[in-house]
């Protein structure tokens, strides 16, 4: 009788124990169907109420501040992810010498273009690269529109974000964060910590945190398409950076054909009109000739069509400029996003015949009028005109020509 009430108390015991387990699962995945259920919500609301680009967007601060021991605990679990990631690679560089927390500087490479230009392609090209920390369009809180001179209001904060974020000193960087916060696009395109930002944005909302993640890799990519050239002196004169610059030039043709199939870009001046785009590549044009001279080794100037044509040998030839090892994962981006056969979408393709879509979907009047606007533009990057439609559309008809700059 005694061992039988025994064996009830202790089948009554595990039985609590049983339930409290239970509820501990239950309140878990609760807690992270909310959290993912917030999480997709603020992206639906985000993609179906997008704000107007014209304007700086507003946001609400970052009010929360993540405790210190889960700042260190994020970070311990990003260094040894990314040195066991690292230790299957052999890179020809010392990697000790390239990681800031350890006191090095590591390799920095900047590309800047305009929108529609392939700077998605390449920049996803390098952000491939194990150990790369890749910072995507830092000026997308200014909408759509260029930087262009020293004077204009913008130039001095967006010089400074540039530096900061290349330096890893998000400290003076709240407008950023707070910016980043909001919209998923400034961060999700860097792999490396998304995963920490998913489900918890006041994590990737504290500079501490970010500070100390970035100071984590070797190597950093940064693309840009709101800042002209004539303003890169000032990062490329920081002796503390020495920064790399890739510069990627367009056909203006294919370029407004991209452009007007984006909703963002038609009913804007700086994306919209083909006049101004192409002022901009003459001014570009003049830039780049200066910096090749003033700063030899330090920007490369690449074609897209180049680029999308020979993706491997143009790559190849970008990553020994910029220093790089080619490793697998390099090879393997390629081989997935380059002469796909399946159309566009979530997944960036580019094919050989992408640069030249436009003899074959735009009408020559539209054809005509940004030749008519972009003559001298055209003449300098050796892209050549097409004469009538048929001549447009004829497949002996290649727009590239030589250029010297």
């Amino acid at each position: 009788m005694v061992n039988i009430r025994r064996l009830i108390a202790r089948l009554a015991r595990l039985g609590r124990r049983i339930y409290l387990l239970f509820c501990v699962i239950v309140f878990i995945i609760i807690a992270t169907n909310y959290n993912k259920k917030m999480f997709l919500n603020e992206t639906i609301k985000e993609k179906s109420s997008k704000p107007k680009l014209t304007t700086v967007y507003k946001v609400p601060s970052c009010v929360y501040k993540v405790p210190s021991h889960y700042i260190k605990e994020h970070v311990s679990t990003a260094r040894a992810k990314l040195n066991y990631q690292l230790s299957f690679y052999n890179f020809s560089l010392n990697l000790d010498n390239l990681v800031m927390e350890s006191g090095g500087r590591p390799l920095r490479s900047l590309i800047l273009s305009t929108w529609k230009s392939g700077t998605t392609f390449l920049g996803e090209i390098l952000n491939a690269i194990p150990g790369s920390y890749y910072f995507y369009e830092p000026l997308l809180m200014y909408g759509i529109k260029q930087i262009r001179e020293r004077e204009q209001p913008e130039a001095d904060i967006a010089l400074h974000t540039i530096t900061s974020l290349l330096k890893c000193n998000y400290e003076t960087l709240k407008k950023y964060l707070e910016f980043a916060r909001e919209r998923v696009d400034q961060l999700r395109r860097n792999t490396r910590i998304w995963h920490h930002c998913k489900f918890m944005k006041h994590l990737c909302c504290d500079f501490e945190f970010m500070s100390q993640i970035c100071m984590l890799f070797p190597f950093q990519v940064m693309k840009l398409v709101r800042l002209r050239l004539k303003l890169i002196p000032k990062i490329l004169d920081d002796k503390e950076l020495n920064v790399k610059l890739i510069f990627l030039v367009r056909d203006p043709r294919g370029m407004m054909h991209s452009r007007r199939n984006v909703e963002f870009c038609p009913n804007t001046t700086d994306c919209g009109d083909p006049k101004i785009a192409c002022q901009d590549m003459l001014n570009d044009y003049v830039a780049a000739r200066d910096l090749l001279q003033k700063y030899p080794g330090r920007l490369m100037v690449i074609r897209f069509e180049e680029l999308a044509m020979e993706p491997y040998d143009v790559s190849l030839r970008i990553l020994k400029f910029l220093g790089h090892s080619v490793t697998g994962p390099v090879y393997e981006y390629l081989n997935k996003h380059t002469n796909a056969t399946k159309p566009f979408s979530n997944t960036y393709r580019v094919s050989s015949r992408v640069p030249f879509k436009w003899k074959n979907k735009m009408d020559f009047v539209a054809v005509s009028e940004i030749q008519e606007v972009c003559k001298l533009a055209m003449k300098k990057w050796g892209y050549k005109m097409a004469f009538n439609e048929t001549h447009m559309r004829s497949e002996d008809f290649n727009p590239l020509d030589n250029y010297t700059i």
